[in-house]
């Protein structure tokens, strides 16, 4: 006999079924109800469709019908009672024809033409005489009103002439913009300058001002006034460099806003040996057209207004007797600059100078 624990255990475990079915339970009836509302909906919506696209009206195809006109002939009947001939006369309809009426301004009526034929039956009161039957043609002719030719007025256009609005382009002019020498010995500056002590030579022009948006183009003329054409197998290396440095000891600073010949930090080139006969002017020093001609394009849109500094540009002969530390002997000029919101301001003396060149420019 179960004791009272065992007796709770069961009940507690039978309730426990039972819990545990209706949960079962009601979980199906929440899935099987959403289900069966949506396929009745279903069939629903089908069946009402299916109605409505049956009841929708048929529209009868309707044939081309093309009429033809039709054409009678006259019956003529002629009846005889006591040497008496009696005709009946019968007129003939002509075959009409209807034309087509249309909506456009030359409308016109066409002449209709139209024959009635008519038997005529003479009686005859002797029968010796053969009855004559005349044939008598009435043409009746139907002439359409005159009509009025359609007039067709036209309204005068008066032809406007043709204004362009192509802008003029407009140049600004600025006052006091000069060309600037560096290095050239001909009296027409007194900045630049040569090393006496080397013969790698650089010289270069530009003008002393850059309008805002504008990029600075400067011609570089480099040369070797020591090469001969004996030595040209035992010629050094060239290096031609464009950087941005420090305007106290002329060291490159590696400024990342610096922009030359569209290089950031700066621009430089090699030239080998073979190339040396390029610098070439056989000792002629003052001779710039033997001179190898180059061109720089500054750019000095990153920096901002009141910002200056100094610009060098150099010439170097590399001499690699020992490849590992070579060695350079060169030629140098400085560039100085000034940036203001009107433009960039060049001078080949100083900062200070550039900053009145630029004042001289814009106040001009």
């Amino acid at each position: 006999m179960k004791n009272y624990d065992e007796m709770y255990q069961s009940v507690l475990s039978k309730y426990d079924e039972y819990l545990e079915k209706k949960k079962k339970r009601i979980r199906t009836i929440r899935r099987t109800v959403p289900v069966l509302a949506c396929f009745c909906l279903t069939i629903a919506l089908g069946v009402g469709y299916w109605d409505h696209f049956k009841n929708l009206p048929h529209i009868p195809v309707q044939p081309n019908i093309i009429e033809e006109p039709t054409i009678e002939t006259p019956d003529t009947t002629t009846s005889t009672a006591a040497n008496t001939t009696v005709s009946s006369v019968t007129p003939s309809e002509p075959a009409s024809t209807t034309a087509a009426t249309t909506n456009s301004q030359t409308d016109r009526m066409t002449t209709t033409a139209s024959e009635q034929t008519q038997t005529v039956t003479t009686v005859v009161t002797d029968a010796t005489e053969t009855p004559t039957t005349e044939q008598v043609v009435k043409q009746t002719e139907t002439q359409a009103p005159a009509t009025t030719p359609s007039v067709t007025y036209t309204q005068p256009v008066t032809e406007l002439p043709v204004v362009t609005t192509e802008e003029t382009p407009t140049t600004t002019v600025i006052a006091n913009i000069k060309e600037i020498k560096f290095g050239y010995d001909d009296g027409s500056d007194i900045g630049g300058h040569h090393k006496e002590s080397v013969s790698q030579k650089i010289i270069m022009k530009c003008m002393s001002f850059c309008e805002l948006s504008e990029t600075l183009t400067v011609e570089v003329a480099m040369a070797d006034e020591s090469l001969q054409p004996i030595f040209y197998d035992t010629a050094p290396d060239y290096e031609y460099r464009i950087y941005a440095c420090n305007p106290q000891n002329h060291k490159d600073i590696e400024d990342e806003k610096f922009i030359a010949n569209e290089q950031s930090k700066g621009y430089k080139q090699k030239y080998l040996s073979d190339e040396a006969t390029m610098f070439d002017i056989n000792g002629d020093e003052k001779n710039y057209d033997l001179y190898h001609q180059e061109t720089a394009i500054i750019d000095f849109s990153n920096y901002e207004v009141g910002e200056s500094g100094c610009i060098a540009f150099v010439f170097l002969a590399v001499y690699s007797e020992d490849p590992l530390q070579p060695s350079y002997m060169g030629s140098e000029q400085y560039m100085y600059y000034y940036v203001g919101e009107k433009g960039t301001s060049i001078s080949n003396l100083s900062i200070e100078d550039a900053i009145e060149n630029y004042q001289a420019v814009t106040m001009s």
